[in-house]
């Protein structure tokens, strides 16, 4: 008797087609709590990042009024040779950009480009009050607008790779919210 139930629990078990959906199930449902982790680990590494950059790290403005007209920054970049005149802005770009692939990542309500602008605009403009308040920089009305922009930018990064990886029957539900707000 004790050889027979060995040989049972030694045996391999039969593998039905439902048993093996479930097995795939579950293997899918765990990748989705790795890339999961993957994505809150990545979100608090950038917001580590953005609260360095713009508030422990020493500043070096000197001018603590706010910038209310938006064109003097670009018009400033414009009229400096070189790269110099540009670097503030590429800088603030390239700092806002993950924020528009990282917030539909991990709120899907985000999943709009216009809700992602607006939340984009919100923070970037309550960073900047805060910066102000705190004397850590100035308030820039031109760097909500290239904060904006440039989540926009990584919203559309996010766009694609989410196209990427649906079957191509699905693809058509981007259509309408690049193309219209609601």
């Amino acid at each position: 008797q004790c050889t027979d139930a060995r040989e049972e629990m030694l045996a391999p078990a039969e593998v039905t087609p439902v048993k093996q959906r479930e097995v795939n199930y579950l293997r899918r449902g765990q990748r989705q709590v790795v890339c999961r982790c993957i994505v809150l680990a990545l979100t608090a590494v950038y917001l580590a990042a953005l609260l360095w950059l713009f508030f422990l790290r020493r500043s070096t403005a000197t001018v603590l009024r706010p910038n209310l007209d938006p064109l003097v920054t670009f018009r400033t970049a414009w009229d400096t040779t070189g790269w110099a005149g540009w670097r503030h802005i590429a800088l603030n770009a390239a700092a806002f950009a993950p924020l528009g692939l990282l917030l539909p990542l991990n709120f899907k309500k985000l999943r709009r480009w216009y809700l992602t602008g607006l939340s984009t605009l919100g923070s970037s403009f309550v960073i900047g009050v805060f910066r102000q308040f705190l004397g850590q920089g100035r308030f820039d009305s031109a760097d909500l607008i290239v904060h904006t922009l440039a989540a926009l930018l990584g919203f559309s990064l996010f766009v694609c790779a989410d196209a990427l990886s649906q079957k191509p029957r699905t693809l058509k539900r981007w259509g309408k919210p690049l193309l219209y707000p609601a």
